[in-house]
């Protein structure tokens, strides 16, 4: 984001009122606000630029600095929209930006929106984040929407070339759907998806992979999913599930398999009458298994 002092600009503007308009353009209130492209406008506000053609800034101030006078909002991309707010900045075309302090659309990542917050950042297209604090979409990650929360990311700010697209974070604090460093084979992290929680994380490449909640979690596997606990690890696993806590140890996992601490079979039926293959039934010790059945034992 770019901050840019205005004196050159002003001396520019018409003297009575410290506004620039091109063709079309139009500053209807506020005090210092420029609308310097073709049909762009500012409505009030002060120290506001709509710069892109067909931009528009509703309202919002800045507070003053100490170097002098400098921009607020500032929305450069063609179409652009930010509706009120401080030192927001809507770079790409088509981007919106509703309201907050210090949020930004990066310059050529269109139809990209961020509902609100602070400090929240889009450089991909058609991403958003609808609210929270110093949320990121990285370059590539199109189609990556945060809902809230605080620092969690999609992408990986070094990897443009490995993106995590169409990822989901809900919230939370610190989670990630990383994709890994430019260059590495298969790190493309796609449909990623993180419910909530803190310190979760989707590893590179484990693309189609979700983790719901919980705390210190670690995906790294295709297909696999972490439903809730802490410190679980799929460790690369595929189809893999895991709910619980501290299950990491790779000597006790295996493919295709749901993992937990403890299963506990309530209400287990007594017979195998109407059951489809493969259900679990409990079955009096004096009594000869099914022809084909496998042995399990609950205690």
């Amino acid at each position: 984001m770019k901050y840019l002092r205005l004196t050159s600009i002003i001396r520019k503007c018409n003297r009575r009122a410290y506004v620039c308009t091109a063709t079309y353009g139009s500053v209807t209130g506020g005090n210092l606000n420029i609308a310097s492209a073709t049909h762009a406008n500012v409505t009030n506000g002060i120290w506001n630029l709509a710069s892109g053609p067909y931009s528009f800034i509703g309202n919002g101030c800045n507070p003053p600095h100490a170097s002098g006078p400098s921009l607020n909002n500032q929305a450069e991309g063609l179409m652009s929209f930010i509706g009120n707010g401080m030192v927001n900045c809507a770079m790409g075309d088509y981007s919106f930006i509703g309201n907050g302090t210090g949020n930004a659309v990066v310059t050529g990542n269109s139809h990209s929106t961020i509902g609100g917050g602070v400090g929240n950042r889009i450089s991909a297209a058609c991403g958003t984040i609808a609210g929270g604090g110093q949320n990121r979409v990285h370059t590539g990650s199109i189609f990556g929407a945060i809902t809230g929360g605080l620092s969690n990311c999609i992408g990986n700010a070094a990897a443009a070339a490995d993106p995590a697209i169409y990822g989901f974070i809900g919230g939370g604090r610190n989670n990630c759907i990383d994709t890994g460093t430019t260059g590495t084979p298969a790190t493309e992290t796609p449909y990623g998806v993180i419910g909530g929680g803190q310190n979760n994380c989707i590893m590179p490449g484990a693309a189609h992979s979700g983790i719901f909640s919980g705390c210190g979690n670690i995906v790294s596997g295709q297909c696999s999913v972490i439903f809730g606990g802490s410190g679980n690890n799929d460790n690369g696993l595929a189809y893999a599930g895991i709910f619980g806590c501290n299950i990491n140890n790779p000597l006790n996992m295996s493919a295709n398999t749901l993992h937990v601490n403890c299963l506990n079979a309530i209400d287990t039926p007594n017979s195998g009458a109407g059951l489809p293959a493969g259900s679990i039934y409990y079955l009096p010790a004096s009594t000869p298994p099914p022809i084909g059945a496998k042995v399990l034992y609950i205690i």
